[in-house]
């Protein structure tokens, strides 16, 4: 039986589309409290014909950790329960979307005799990232970390080598695998649309339980996948969504229908636009999930993100891909892009300009 981790809802289409081609069934590991969890938990065990005999969360917040000796506490429970599987069940292979943390490492070592697939999970398999590393995590976090976990979790742990880098992953599925920055010396297989696609009611029962529909999705013209600049920029916030709202005004007037995306983190009310008739807003379900059922026709905008990447690379011909580059782009995603084929919006006003063409 083959093993899921999961630790992103964005891989779930993969998963389920996974077993239905080969007519299996699975075991899923839900490592992360990602949002809306319990909505994708819930309508996975009440799918008429569920494709994972056993679903089982082992999210550090979903089980409400509070200091160092809960963490301890948790993740010493977290690995039983990933050994119990082991022993419960004959795993056959792993596919995991990320081959770094513990409970990941773990699993992948249980089964290294077997084999185990890395599945990307987004942008930075081909952006290194440009995150800043304090002195006390570089000197003291990462060695006191490297420590401890061999000393009290599993010996055989690993410091992070790059995503998909992990040598007890024996295979990696990449949606742009010439464009991977990590030297992967492993079959790679590049994904499609094809290993997305299911015939599944998961998003439709997603949807329908938060009051939208299949075919409400079906005349889109437009979809934005909306910025959000953070609680220390709500001057650019407030301007962005200005330029937002003379945009769907437009496309309103011209009877084009548009979905937004809110970003997560963004609780703006939008108040103004979601009065314009021909504007929905889509739930807070991750993106990639509507990809099988946008219309071929449908235009696609956003900034850079792990989303339009795969929009782009999963469209074959059912999706029209392009990207806005708002305020918090760089240099070198911006190359990445443009090679990627990924049309360049330089800013909001360009998307009013393709309207009017």
């Amino acid at each position: 039986m083959k093993l899921f981790l999961l630790n992103a809802p964005r891989y779930l289409a993969y998963y389920i589309a996974l077993l239905e081609k080969s007519n299996e069934k699975g075991i899923l590991i839900i490592t992360d409290n990602f949002n809306l969890l319990d909505i994708y938990h819930k309508t996975l065990l009440n799918l008429d014909n569920p494709p994972f005999t056993k679903t089982i969360i082992l999210s550090e917040k979903y089980f409400k950790v509070k200091n160092f000796y809960q963490k301890i506490k948790y993740r010493r429970f977290a690995l039983n329960c990933i050994k119990d599987v082991f022993k419960q069940q004959a795993i056959t292979e792993i596919i995991t979307s990320n081959d770094g943390p513990l409970l990941h490492q773990y699993a992948l070592w249980l089964n290294r005799n077997g084999k185990n697939t890395y599945l990307e999970d987004g942008m930075f398999n081909y952006l290194l990232s440009n995150k800043k590393h304090s002195w006390w995590g570089i000197y003291i976090r990462s060695p006191f970390n490297n420590w401890l976990y061999k000393k009290i979790y599993f010996k055989e742990w690993l410091p992070n080598l790059g995503v998909g880098n992990n040598p007890y992953t024996n295979e990696v599925h990449l949606t742009y695998p010439d464009y991977s920055i990590f030297n992967l010396n492993k079959p790679i297989l590049s994904l499609s649309i094809q290993h997305f696609l299911y015939t599944s009611q998961f998003v439709v029962n997603i949807l329908k339980k938060l009051n939208l529909s299949k075919t409400s999705l079906a005349n889109i013209d437009y979809i934005i996948l909306l910025d959000y600049h953070g609680k220390k920029q709500q001057a650019q916030q407030k301007e962005y969504q200005k330029k937002l709202l003379k945009i769907c005004q437009n496309m309103n007037s011209k009877s084009l229908n548009v979905a937004l995306k809110t970003h997560p983190r963004d609780f703006s009310s939008y108040d103004k636009i979601k009065q314009l008739e021909n504007v929905i807003f889509l739930p807070a379900i991750v993106f990639e999930l509507f990809l099988p059922i946008i219309n071929n026709k449908t235009i696609i905008i956003g900034g850079f993100s792990t989303s339009i990447m795969l929009a782009n690379a999963l469209s074959n011909f059912e999706v029209k891909t392009t990207v806005s580059t708002n305020f918090s782009n760089n240099n070198q995603a911006k190359i990445l892009f443009e090679k990627l084929g990924i049309g360049n919006m330089d800013n909001l006003n360009k998307i009013e300009d393709s309207i009017n063409e």
